[in-house]
């Protein structure tokens, strides 16, 4: 993943960068391993190859001039070779970038880092947010929420408000003409039950 990030800050630098993968070597290094690490090297003893084998990829990708100028590039067997999905992924490739530079932030300067566009101050670890006092996180008085039954207090205190007919008119407020008509329908049914009454009575 840092050849990708390495290879963006020295891009105007001619300066290729290829990653290399030797293998498996048995150079004898393994003697001092011990647990599981002991076991795997004693498994790919016999399979792994010698120190001048182990060096030919390496040496490959330094001296081949056929790869002058093609950086990045991933190197295994002696020839360039198909990188992993998860190392061309490039929020991982800054994550690991920054965490290998803060490793190194006490062995380096800002001469070094200037080569390669940084500095000491911008590798230094984010310090973390402080946690919010008890005092801080405790909610105000006026940010408490209301109860039901404060609720259904200021509903029952707000004023009704005055429905309305198609016209605009409040009720209760009807146009004079509608109330002149229901006052003589009104007549007209008092006039009828009283002359059905004198009738009645004649009878």
């Amino acid at each position: 993943m840092n050849m990708y990030t390495l290879s963006s800050k020295v891009k105007e630098s001619g300066i290729d960068i290829f990653s290399v993968h030797r293998g498996v070597i048995d150079s004898g290094f393994q003697k001092g391993y011990s647990g599981l690490s002991k076991v795997a090297m004693l498994f790919h003893k016999g399979f792994g190859k010698n120190a001048q084998d182990g060096a030919a990829t390496t040496l490959t990708a330094v001296r081949d001039e056929q790869y002058n100028g093609k950086g990045p590039l991933y190197f295994s067997n002696c020839k360039p070779a198909q990188p992993s999905n998860m190392s061309k992924n490039e929020e991982k490739q800054a994550t690991l970038w920054r965490y290998s530079l803060e490793l190194l932030r006490d062995h380096v300067d800002d001469t070094i880092l200037a080569e390669i566009g940084e500095t000491l101050e911008s590798i230094q670890p984010k310090e973390p947010e402080p946690e919010p006092t008890p005092e801080e996180s405790a909610p105000n008085e006026g940010d408490k929420p209301k109860s039901e039954g404060e609720s259904e207090k200021k509903e029952d205190e707000a004023p009704a408000a005055a429905s309305q007919d198609e016209e605009g008119n409040t009720e209760g407020d009807k146009p004079a003409e509608e109330t002149q008509q229901e006052e003589q329908k009104t007549e007209e049914t008092e006039q009828k039950e009283e002359a059905w009454e004198e009738k009645k009575d004649e009878e």
